[in-house]
């Protein structure tokens, strides 16, 4: 088990998010890569199926399900 301080921790944490800061960036924090990966790419596809017209609007969700929203 590793072992670190809160302070070091933090100091670390609050270094990376002020680099990464700026309003077209992205973060995501992950514990391990492969998850991050699938993260990313559930995002990607989410993206590409706006672009490509295939979502709804809330109201239009609401109308599909309404059955189980009742």
């Amino acid at each position: 088990m590793k072992v670190e301080k809160d302070a070091s921790l933090n100091s670390r944490a609050t270094r990376i998010l002020s680099e990464l800061h700026s309003p077209k960036a992205s973060t995501l924090i992950t514990e391990h890569d492969q998850r991050r990966a699938q993260i990313l790419k559930g995002i990607a596809k989410g993206e590409c199926d706006i672009d490509e017209g295939r979502c709804f609007t809330h109201c239009e969700a609401q109308d599909k399900l309404k059955i189980w929203l009742e």
